[in-house]
């Protein structure tokens, strides 16, 4: 039965439904304010993807990365899960990989869940430390626990954890990396880290 005889024979029923002004309208539009943003989303992450550099592709899969993601917005390409997080994480790399192959020292402020500590140190060994400054609150119940069951013992004691109180505890570093926690920020709290 195609769509338009459902429809011709639900008006027939006569109800109150039908006879909104309105009813035709919304019987056969295509309109789902769930539906429809995570299609576009979802297809949006499927042009990022197809847009970045195979050889990226290739080392995110080999090394098995994994972010926190949610199915329901995600895509999977054979066996990798593919979201906001993996491409962002992708994207991140292509950016600062020429920087980060020189370093061996890398402060990050505001780690959130760890996930870009995480690809870094899975994909450079030469990184020695890896200091994160965040709220104690966070890294404690965030990104130690997403670091511990993604990383070996071996790359997670090259992480030193600090509160933002203890700044005056980071020496020397290679590489300082920020990545959205600024604009969450005072202004005078973003001057303490510059």
């Amino acid at each position: 039965m195609s769509i338009w005889t459902k429809i011709i024979k639900y008006i027939k029923k006569n109800t109150s439904e039908t006879r909104k002004k309105d009813f035709l309208y919304h019987a056969i539009r295509y309109w789902d304010p769930i539906e429809r943003p995570v299609y576009y989303f979802k297809t949006f992450l499927l042009y990022l993807y197809k847009n970045l550099k195979n050889e990226t592709k290739v080392k995110f899969k080999k090394n098995k990365y994994k972010t926190i993601y949610k199915k329901k917005y995600s895509l999977k390409d054979r066996r990798t899960i593919i979201d906001f997080d993996f491409i962002q994480s992708c994207y991140e790399y292509e950016f600062i990989c020429n920087d980060l192959n020189k370093c061996k020292t890398i402060l990050e402020i505001g780690a959130g869940y760890g996930r870009s500590c995480n690809f870094i140190i899975k994909l450079f060994d030469k990184i020695e430390s890896y200091t994160i400054i965040d709220f104690k609150e966070i890294y404690s119940k965030y990104a130690k626990n997403y670091l511990k069951k993604n990383l070996s013992k071996s790359k997670i004691n090259k992480i030193l954890f600090l509160q933002p109180n203890q700044l005056n505890l980071v020496n020397n570093f290679d590489l300082a990396i920020n990545i959205d926690s600024m604009q969450e920020m005072e202004e005078t709290q973003i001057d303490k880290y510059l």
